[in-house]
Order: C-alpha cells, then sequence, then structure tokens
C-alpha cells in the first residue's frame, strides 16, 4: 500500500479509498473527522493513477483529489461542525521553563517563505519539527491521541522540536491518559518538551460522507 506524487503523477496503489478521500480534505492526520460512509470505503483497495496538469504542485492535489472522487466515485460530502472532546496542548511548567526538546527556532516557517532544508515536518521514529509552530505540533500529534488537539500554549513563532514515544512504533491509535503507563505521548510531551495536554471540549469541524458509489472499470 502506497500513494503520494512524483513529478505531475499522482498514484495510489492498493488503497482502501477513506485514507484518499481524507487526504483529499486535507484530514490525514485527522482521519477521525472524516465521518459516515459504506464500510467497503474501508475495506476494499483500489489502484489509481493520475496525472497533474502543467504547473500543478503539491498544494493543488487535495482539490484535484476532490475532483477525482466526484467524477469517478460520485463521492457527497459536506461539513459539520460538532462540540466534541478535544485536548489542548499548554505549558507544563509553573515556571514556563521548556524541555530540552524544545526550543526556538531561527524562522517561522509557517509565515516566512524558507529553503526546504530548513524547514521541516516530519512524523516516523520520532516527531521533528524544525521552524514549525506549536500549532502543527498539535495537529501532529492529533492522530496518536484520537482527538483534535488544539494550540493553547500562548507561544508564538517557530520551534525546533524531536519527540520520541512508544506510540509511534505502533502507528497511530486512541491513546489516552488512562493507558500512558511509564513512557507514552503525554508523558513524553512533559518530560521532553515541558508541555502538556489537558482534557477539554471544543468545536470541531468533521467532514460527513453523504454518498459514495463504486467506480466503473477505467
Amino acid at each position: 500500500m502506497s500513494g503520494g506524487v512524483r513529478g505531475r503523477t499522482y498514484t495510489a496503489v492498493n488503497m482502501p479509498l477513506r485514507p484518499i478521500i481524507a487526504a483529499a480534505y486535507d484530514l490525514s492526520l485527522q482521519s477521525f473527522r472524516l465521518v459516515g460512509g459504506p464500510a467497503w470505503i474501508g475495506a476494499d483497495r483500489f489502484d489509481i493513477t493520475g496525472t497533474l496538469p502543467e504547473g500543478a504542485g503539491r498544494r493543488e492535489l487535495p482539490m484535484m483529489l476532490r475532483a477525482l472522487l466526484v467524477e469517478r466515485f460520485k463521492l457527497v460530502v459536506h461539513t459539520e461542525t460538532r462540540e466534541t472532546p478535544i485536548y489542548e496542548l499548554v505549558v507544563a511548567r509553573r515556571d514556563g521553563t521548556l524541555g530540552s526538546g524544545l526550543r526556538t527556532a531561527d524562522v517561522d516557517c509557517e509565515t516566512t517563505p524558507a529553503d526546504r532544508d530548513r524547514c521541516q515536518s516530519q512524523i516516523g521514529d520520532t516527531i521533528v519539527g524544525r521552524g514549525q509552530t506549536l500549532g502543527s505540533l498539535a495537529r501532529m500529534l492529533s492522530p496518536f491521541v484520537g482527538r483534535q488537539v488544539v494550540d493553547r500554549t500562548g507561544l508564538k513563532g517557530g520551534f525546533d522540536f524531536d519527540l520520541q514515544f512508544p506510540e509511534l512504533a505502533a502507528g497511530p491509535g486512541g491513546a489516552g491518559p488512562a493507558v500512558d503507563a511509564g513512557g507514552g505521548v503525554f508523558t513524553a510531551l512533559q518530560e521532553q518538551l515541558g508541555l502538556k495536554l489537558t482534557a477539554g471540549k471544543g468545536p470541531v469541524e468533521f467532514v460527513v460522507i453523504d454518498g459514495v458509489d463504486h467506480p466503473a472499470e477505467n
């Protein structure tokens, strides 16, 4: 199973439809915000190859995927805002000091263009950010705690951060304080970054699938 863009070619190999729909609505890191739809969109696999127009880049890909999904899969969705449980990302220590894994950066890559080597954001065996806002960190944490994470630290600008926790090896799941036994994401945030997640409620926008069909063979 793989997917992505190389040059002007988009490919999805042996992919269920649900993650493709999530990518089309920028929900790859928050797939819990995609709800509804028949069971087959998470079970049946598809191979998709598409060519991006001349001059188009990765930023245009979500809109192009939406058009493809409407044309070939007759996808119909709507958005709605629901009051749901969330986590708030806040500073953990009373004196405001941060952990050794979180450092002020010399650039904010969200507002200031910078070279690609300086601006990094990736999830692997470590969550790594270079020149990223803490709002970006919050979004990267969401798939591992199963809720939307909202930045409430009050800390502005870009940061460099490195965060490791056991759930990274297992992949996105439904971690929570009750299962955070000795070194999970909740513990790691406090020890490594000097931040913590507190439970709250807030408005979250969901993409709701109203209708989708199997495509005809190409």
